[in-house]
């Protein structure tokens, strides 16, 4: 749906070859959000401060007729009446001055989170090299195996060469696969 708009300036008769401007729906739309997002923010600011206001002159007056002859049943009705609007305008105050508080708890927060999935990232990454680091260990391992290099019961001497130089070979691929495993030497 659009509407149409002219002024009496952009008629033909005037001397103006302008056509007339559409207004679409979309254009009623944003200017309809920017509104109310406007007067969302607006709006509980000025009732907020009118209510702070309010309690400031309520209290000025409190304080005037402190000192007079009020009978202690009108002075009740005073504070019973004071102390709820003493809870409205620290809700008010809170609405204020919280908000601030709240954004900065926020951006803690935000933070906070971000670091988090950085060094969960970190983790994620440092636990998939671990793992490919360790099956490749594995699959050395059996290839060893299998090649008949680590087989116990064979006692020749050209057999546990080739051990003690298989378990080498397999130690030096851990180190180098699992730097921080290394244990010391003694």
């Amino acid at each position: 749906m659009s509407s149409l708009t002219t002024n009496d300036a952009s008629l033909p008769a005037a001397g103006n070859t302008n056509p007339p401007t559409v207004t679409t729906r979309n254009q009623w739309t944003e200017r309809l959000t920017t509104i109310l997002s406007v007067t969302q923010g607006l709006i509980p600011l000025l009732v907020a401060i009118v209510i702070l206001w309010w309690f400031g002159t309520v209290l000025t007056q409190m304080f005037t007729h402190a000192n007079s002859d009020i009978t202690p049943e009108t002075w009740a009705r005073y504070t019973y009446l004071f102390n709820g609007l003493e809870a409205i305008a620290f809700a008010a105050a809170g609405f204020l001055f919280g908000r601030e508080v709240n954004r900065q708890r926020a951006d803690r927060a935000e933070q906070s989170a971000a670091q988090s999935q950085a060094i969960a990232f970190d983790a994620q990454s440092t636990a998939a090299a671990s793992e490919a680091n360790g099956q490749a260990l594995a699959e050395g391992v059996r290839a060893l195996h299998e090649a008949g290099g680590m087989h116990p019961e064979t006692s020749s001497e050209s057999a546990i060469a080739a051990t003690t130089v298989n378990v080498e070979m397999l130690r030096s691929m851990a180190d180098t696969m699992f730097p921080g495993a290394r244990r010391s030497e003694r």
